[in-house]
């Protein structure tokens, strides 16, 4: 049976939380038979962001830098890590990771993880915390290919379709919103207009705010951001590893990868 052991030393001093994970553990193959895998995090981390079955993927720094990464390196006082720029450094199974069926493409991914009051690489929450609403930093942004399957294709498919007919009707809405007052307030219009005007003109600027803005912009970018993550990524504690949320196919897969 799996043992898993965890040992906490004096913060106060600089030292670490470590956890070591035993060899053959389904979170991380050990390097080597003699010596599993130890993870330094630092004091204010802990392994809550960690999922059971999580299946861990080793990184590196770019090789080159990435285009349009001026966002990791603007100033901010929240700001409590080095920015990174990593990259995938390892072979990924054509399995998908969220079914665990058979991949059919790879999809070229881009996620962003922000210096928050939680984890300093936090994936996709860019407030500092949910009691407080200031913009978290970019801390650490993450490239690479992500094999899916064919039901992840079609769910891809879906959201994009959504999206963009949220984005036509609020596109919409906005529109005949600025009509109707312009005409308003030109007087330009015949009586019997003017009073249509200004009994759609409520419920119009209702679905303007909050029907369009803020909701219907949030949710719109809901679904467009679902076609851009094929993966669920943890919080990066160590720059050589993230953890990702993983399929029991995926997880064989990983494992069955020689040196993975």
């Amino acid at each position: 049976m799996m043992t898993t052991s965890t040992t906490k030393t004096d913060a106060n001093a600089g030292g670490w939380y470590e956890r070591e994970i035993a060899h053959g553990s389904p979170l991380l193959s050990a390097p080597s038979a003699d010596r599993p895998p130890t993870f330094r995090l630092t004091p204010m981390n802990n392994y809550r962001w960690i999922g059971m079955g999580d299946v861990a993927v080793r990184l590196r720094r770019c090789q080159e830098p990435l285009p349009s990464s001026t966002i990791l390196y603007m100033e901010s006082r929240l700001r409590t890590v080095e920015p990174l720029e990593l990259e995938i450094a390892q072979e990924i199974p054509d399995v998908c990771s969220r079914h665990g069926r058979p991949a059919v493409s790879k999809m070229r991914f881009r996620t962003t993880f922000y210096n928050t009051l939680d984890h300093p690489r936090h994936p996709g929450k860019p407030t500092s915390s949910r009691f407080d609403d200031r913009a978290a930093p970019a801390s650490t942004l993450l490239v690479g290919d992500w094999p899916i399957c064919d039901q992840c294709e079609r769910s891809n498919r879906w959201c994009r379709r959504i999206a963009a007919i949220l984005a036509y009707v609020m596109g919409a809405i906005l529109i005949n919103f600025v009509v109707v007052c312009a005409a308003g307030w030109a007087e330009i219009t015949p009586e019997w207009a003017r009073n249509i005007g200004e009994i759609v003109v409520i419920p119009l600027a209702l679905a303007v705010f909050p029907g369009t803005i803020p909701i219907g912009l949030l949710v719109a970018m809901l679904f467009f951001r679902k076609t851009t993550q094929p993966v669920t990524f943890r919080p990066i504690d160590d720059e050589k590893f993230v953890f990702v949320q993983a399929h029991p196919g995926f997880r064989d897969a990983m494992r069955a990868i020689p040196g993975g």
